[in-house]
């Protein structure tokens, strides 16, 4: 019988062996988008997976937002699950999360990412991990899932907050089970965390426009103080910070140059 449920799963510099769980998830249809790949590396994929999927690839970043929408975009069944690399999930608990998506005033399911045994079989939640969840795609095209302003940080708080001022719920079902093993779903050069750190200095300042909570003397201390923090860190040798305030200041250039093109 055919599934009416697609997975939707987007790479970024992913260590491939993280997503050779999804091969306990074959009988639903899949579609991977891989980010920033010199070379695509759909053979590659094959090797790990052991059934057909869609393949979709860019040779850049485009961020997560884009690339997940893209994705819905593409979903011919009724239903989608969206995971992260770095969550495992098994059959058993997207059957669980499947039972609960038909609540007509529900927007997403997810399962329960900690180790506790619950015994209510669902909880209505006002905060929710939006790594792993399961939609109707219809009802979501409607809504709009992730705000493409955001690029790779921030657009799962908005999320969030979008659905909190709705009349949708979220439930998380106790007793369908994932892991979350955070911050492993990239390969963690240099290049990355920078890409990280300024993208997640980017998103709050796209955040707090959107949601009329910015101060101009925000943005203008990030400009001034974050330079010369930098020089000062790199005179004590403290590497990690040097690199968060290098980050936060691309960041507010990338925010600046935001509200430049939104004018």
């Amino acid at each position: 019988m055919r599934s009416d449920i697609s997975i939707i799963i987007v790479l970024y510099k992913t260590d491939l062996k993280r997503i050779k769980y999804l091969n306990n998830l074959k009988k639903h249809k899949l579609l991977v988008f891989d980010q920033d790949v010199k070379i695509k590396q759909k053979n590659k994929i094959k090797t790990i997976l052991s059934f057909d999927f869609e393949y979709l690839s860019s040779n850049k970043n485009i961020g997560l937002s884009k690339a997940m929408n893209l994705l819905i975009k593409k979903v011919k069944t009724k239903y989608c699950l969206l995971v992260e690399p770095d969550i495992e999930i098994n059959n058993k608990s997207v059957n669980l999360l499947r039972t609960y998506i038909t609540k007509k005033d529900c927007l997403f399911v997810g399962p329960n990412l900690t180790k506790k045994i619950l015994k209510k079989p669902i909880s209505y939640t006002n905060k929710f991990d939006f790594s792993c969840l399961l939609f109707d795609v219809k009802k979501v095209k409607k809504f709009k899932f992730y705000d493409e302003d955001f690029s790779f940080y921030w657009e799962d708080i908005d999320l969030l907050t979008r659905v909190n001022n709705s009349k949708y719920k979220m439930i998380t079902v106790n007793k369908a089970y994932a892991t979350h093993d955070k911050s492993k779903s990239t390969i963690n050069s240099f290049n990355v965390q920078i890409i990280k750190g300024l993208n997640f200095k980017y998103g709050e300042l796209v955040f707090d426009y959107k949601y009329k909570k910015l101060s101009k003397i925000k943005v203008i201390r990030h400009l001034y103080l974050c330079p010369l923090r930098v020089i000062l860190y790199i005179l004590l040798l403290n590497k990690k910070k040097t690199i968060i305030n290098f980050c936060y200041f691309l960041g507010t250039l990338k925010f600046l140059n935001y509200l430049f093109n939104k004018k």
